[in-house]
C-alpha cells in the first residue's frame, strides 16, 4: 500500500483526523480569549466566536492549563468527578501536538505555519547539531 492509500486509510478508521473548522481549536481558543480581553488586532475565526460566545462576557478572565490532559482521560474519570461535571466541548489541537509547538499556538493565537516553533530541538546543517 502505498503512503497516500495508508494516510487516507488512517483518516478514514479515524486514526488520523483531518483539520477541521467543523471542531474548535486551541488557536480559537486563544482568539477568543484575546477576543473577550479586548486586545487589539485579534484574527476572529467562526471557532473563535463559538467560544468567546459560549464563555460570555465577564470581568476577570483565568486561564487554567492542564498539558497533555486529552478528552480520553476525561471521558475515564467518574461522571461525578469535578472535570467530567465542568466539561463543556472538545477542543483539537496543532500538529505537532509536542508542548513547545500548543504553548507558543496558545499564547500567539497563531498557527505553527505563522510562529515558526517545530518543537523542543530544531537541526541546524550549518552546525550539524540540533539546537
Amino acid at each position: 500500500m502505498s503512503d497516500v492509500n495508508r494516510l487516507l486509510a488512517a483518516f478514514d478508521s479515524g486514526e488520523l483526523l483531518r483539520p477541521s473548522s467543523e471542531v474548535p481549536n486551541i488557536v480559537d481558543l486563544s482568539r477568543a480569549i484575546a477576543a473577550l480581553a479586548e486586545a487589539a488586532d485579534v484574527q476572529p475565526t467562526p471557532g473563535s466566536r463559538r467560544i468567546a460566545g459560549s464563555i460570555g462576557s465577564s470581568d476577570h478572565l483565568v486561564f487554567v492549563l492542564a498539558d497533555g490532559l486529552g478528552v480520553n482521560l476525561i471521558e475515564g474519570l467518574p461522571e461525578d468527578s469535578f472535570l467530567s461535571t465542568h466539561f463543556a466541548a472538545e477542543l483539537r489541537t496543532v500538529f505537532p501536538s509536542a508542548t513547545a509547538v500548543a504553548l507558543t499556538s496558545i499564547a500567539t493565537g497563531q498557527w505553527l505555519a505563522k510562529h515558526g516553533v517545530t518543537g523542543w530541538w530544531t537541526h541546524l546543517p550549518e552546525i550539524e547539531a540540533a539546537a
